[in-house]
């Protein structure tokens, strides 16, 4: 298949789900501190925030983990501006006005993502582009849980010929590591697309 006859997809908008539900958890969150421990919230939040972050990158959700891991972080200099500027009565606007933004950007990075798959090439594009060699020996594989099955959007992770020899840097495997480094090892993760199993299909006769 030449890269003419490429095959495109793209994620559907209700892989923006999972930033609507991380938004709410981080509203959530923030208030139950600054309720709990009004003394110490500026403190406490920042530990649980910097914990939480790590704990939300390394779990790799989806390949949006990185971009929503800086907003998750980006909620500590935002709760010390609030307090230092003197608009603690007004925190709740504060917090649903920084997740509209980020509800927003994150609908904007969905709908300009793509995926172009022309024989044996698989091209992300988003912000720049990044090529990748398909594996044709290894098959497409399926990754759907229950919310993905009920909204009918799923990950499809695509083979990929990865380097032989990688460099291993020890306090970038300690500061980035995630789950799926292991889990997904020789993969790419294209997340969100919608009726994931007959786009799988459609692949292997475009592929073969």
């Amino acid at each position: 298949m030449s890269l003419s006859q490429h095959v495109t997809l793209r994620p559907s908008q209700s892989y923006l789900f999972s930033y609507v539900w991380l938004a709410f958890e981080l509203v959530v969150f923030n208030l139950m501190i600054h309720y709990f421990l009004p003394s110490n919230a500026l403190f406490v939040l920042t530990l649980f925030m910097v914990f939480f972050a790590r704990l939300y990158y390394w779990l790799d959700f989806s390949p949006e983990s990185g971009f929503q891991t800086l907003f998750i972080l980006g909620l500590i200099p935002l709760n010390w501006m609030v307090y230092r500027l003197g608009f603690s009565s007004h925190l709740l606007e504060v917090l649903l006005f920084y997740q509209l933004i980020f509800i927003t950007l994150g609908s904007i990075r969905i709908s300009r993502t793509n995926y172009f798959i022309a024989g044996s090439h698989l091209i992300v594009q988003l912000i720049r582009s990044k090529s990748f060699e398909i594996d044709n020996a290894r098959p497409f594989e399926l990754r759907q849980h229950s919310r993905g099955k009920l909204l009918n959007f799923g990950c499809i992770l695509v083979p990929i010929v990865e380097s032989k020899n990688p460099k291993k840097r020890h306090l970038s495997t300690l500061l980035f590591h995630k789950r799926h480094d292991a889990i997904s090892s020789g993969f790419y993760r294209m997340d969100g697309i919608k009726n994931p199993k007959e786009v799988i299909q459609n692949l292997k006769k475009q592929t073969n």
